[in-house]
């Protein structure tokens, strides 16, 4: 009887333990996956918005010469005939808008190639399962983590967005997750620590003194990284910037 009393808490944790991180990593592959069905069934070469085409055209410029003004194609039509997002000056193309948008995708165009970009950002939209997760379990605990993990991962308007990845709307949500998931990194929950700890109120939350548990280094290696997440985010959609 002694034997079954002293065997049964390490058991019935290690199995409390074992699906959190399992159904975590299960959620971000489908929504990786969903998001990449998405895109390599969209038929090639059409985009749903102008602005969307537009950021197609210029950073494939950017990434093949690292120009991102281009040459007009038809010279001789009226200088008011462009498409909308971008601006004729003489016989040169320039966009408007979000002007970072292009040059921050053909930037890892050069790297990844165009045809590699929607994996690519894929992949950060997958990434930013993960951060939103450990952010919202810093604050409320495993389980209302995971169930705000399955609301992100199957929302109708983050699978569009990703789907497009030549929109921002995606790739700016995941690098706010990024900056969120940084600042947990700078937060303490008194009285939870670990895989262990459960839901908070908010007033318990603090952002977190250096002490020997938490190394100044690690700090501000986080905070150096929340923000550089977060002025990534802002410079593909600034006008966000007054909200975030």
């Amino acid at each position: 009887m002694s034997d079954k009393n002293n065997l049964a808490p390490p058991v019935i944790t290690a199995a409390g333990m074992r699906p959190g991180p399992i159904v975590l990593t299960v959620l971000a592959l489908l929504h990786g996956a969903l998001i990449l069905f998405l895109t390599l069934n969209s038929p090639p070469g059409l985009y749903n918005a102008p602005d969307e085409a537009a950021n197609v055209f210029f950073a494939e410029g950017v990434a093949r010469d690292g120009h991102l003004a281009r040459p007009v194609a038809r010279p001789e039509l009226p200088t008011s005939v462009v498409p909308r997002g971008v601006r004729r000056s003489g016989d040169t193309l320039i966009p408007i808008g979000f002007v970072s948008v292009p040059i921050f995708l053909g930037v890892l165009g050069k790297i990844v190639t165009t045809k590699g970009l929607p994996i690519l950002l894929a992949a950060f939209s997958v990434l930013a399962i993960f951060a939103w997760y450990s952010f919202v379990r810093t604050l409320f605990g495993r389980t209302l983590a995971l169930f705000a993990t399955v609301l992100l991962t199957l929302h109708p308007m983050m699978l569009y967005w990703g789907a497009r990845p030549f929109i921002p709307n995606a790739l700016f949500i995941s690098f706010v997750l990024f900056t969120l998931f940084f600042v947990g990194r700078l937060m303490r929950a008194p009285g939870s620590t670990g895989v262990n700890r459960v839901p908070l109120e908010l007033h318990t939350i603090a952002f977190e003194q250096p002490t020997v548990a938490t190394p100044e280094v690690k700090r501000r290696v986080s905070s150096v990284l929340l923000g550089l997440c977060w002025g990534i985010a802002v410079a593909l959609r600034p006008q966000e910037g007054i909200w975030l």
